[in-house]
């Protein structure tokens, strides 16, 4: 699971740098859900016929105008597999460029070059490919981005630009194989500008990861 967020965020991260979808169905202007949201969240790997298993829980909470978005995770009560974003319970934050690390128990380490998604990440990546009363479902195949990269990854929100679900799989025809975030309990409302705070611990590694990569993006 811990590969299969390194490959979403390798593909976010392609199309931060204009490797985007020609056959995007909307503006690149339109945003792809509210600055400030929060939301409860179920992680799952999905079997083909939509069985969920090794389901870990938690909180999304996004913030544009502090460039910022925080995930935190807690495992299934038997254990379960290792799983998303970190691979055991704790917090990945996304701040002004960089990805922090944060498990429960253990030192936090830093990646530089990936901050928040930007508000219209949705129509510079990805395509409307189907579509409801009260959804939308849109995909990017990556395929696009090289003769060596294959997978896809999917994104439902509905139509007030909530989140409904997000993931990825090895292909778009996989759908709805794969492995997703479900959201919940959305609300369209500023988090505690705390929350998006680093610990103390990680503000040495940081300064050094942000001096060592002066042309990385603070967003994606």
């Amino acid at each position: 699971m811990r590969s299969h967020l390194a490959w979403l965020s390798s593909c976010l991260l392609s199309f931060a740098a204009g490797c985007s979808s020609s056959a995007s169905s909307a503006s690149d202007q339109s945003e792809s859900w509210p600055s400030q949201w929060t939301a409860d969240i179920a992680w799952s790997d999905f079997a083909a016929d939509g069985t969920k298993t090794n389901t870990w829980t938690g909180k999304v909470s996004y913030d544009w105008p502090l460039h910022a978005m925080r995930t935190d995770v807690t495992p299934p009560p038997a254990g379960g597999m290792p799983g998303p974003p970190i691979g055991e319970a704790g917090t990945m934050l996304m701040r002004s460029g960089l990805m922090y690390f944060m498990p429960k128990s253990g030192a936090c380490s830093v990646t530089p070059g990936l901050g928040a998604p930007v508000l219209n990440w949705l129509a510079k990546s990805s395509t409307l490919v189907a579509s409801t009363n009260d959804t939308e479902r849109w995909s990017a195949d990556l395929s696009h981005l090289g003769p060596d990269v294959a997978g896809c990854f999917t994104y439902v929100r509905g139509t007030a630009h909530e989140p409904r679900l997000f993931g990825g799989s090895s292909s778009c025809t996989d759908w709805p194989r794969g492995s997703y975030v479900e959201y919940s309990n959305f609300a369209e409302q500023p988090a505690a500008a705390e929350v998006f705070d680093a610990p103390l611990g990680c503000t040495a590694a940081a300064t050094d990861s942000a001096s060592a990569c002066a042309g990385c993006h603070e967003s994606h």
